[in-house]
């Protein structure tokens, strides 16, 4: 089938894409201010210092870029959709675990479970996934499912 065809299976693929992108970016990039304000000026539970949330969030982003070199491997053994799934469901886990942060070590594990949804359901994930469905319009395919990350900034 034509990857020009609105009726190609692809861009499905694209739009599903996008979703991940949207949730991946939104919270594992762009929330870390919002959890940042949160944690460190809350008033109803044990306030975090700034220098323990920039060290999660440090910690976070070195997992996250470590664990993105693997994603194709896991993507190519396991498939997109288990990938991606383990990726939202890992999101799901970590927001829960975000919301209930009492203590610095409740803020690591938190973050440290949202690295590899971050890893599984952006750029990385994205770029392999679509390029199992496309060859032609790839770069198409590529900019609508991480224009995601723009609409959330």
């Amino acid at each position: 089938m034509d990857e020009g065809s609105l009726r190609y299976p692809g861009w499905r693929v694209v739009v599903a894409c996008f979703t991940m992108t949207l949730f991946g970016f939104g919270f594992g990039f762009y929330g870390h201010s919002v959890f940042l304000a949160e944690l460190t000026m809350r008033e109803d539970a044990p306030k975090l210092a700034t220098s323990i949330v920039s060290a999660a969030t440090t910690a976070y982003y070195l997992l996250s870029a470590l664990l993105i070199m693997f994603v194709n491997d896991a993507i190519a053994r396991l498939g997109p959709r288990l990938v991606a799934t383990a990726g939202a469901v890992m999101l799901a886990l970590s927001l829960v675990l975000v919301s209930r942060i009492r203590s610095a070590f409740d803020l690591f594990v938190a973050y440290l479970a949202m690295a590899p949804a971050f890893a599984a359901l952006t750029n990385a994930a994205v770029a392999n996934i679509l390029g199992l469905w496309f060859i032609e319009k790839r770069g198409l395919a590529m900019s609508l499912a991480l224009t995601a990350g723009a609409w959330v900034a």
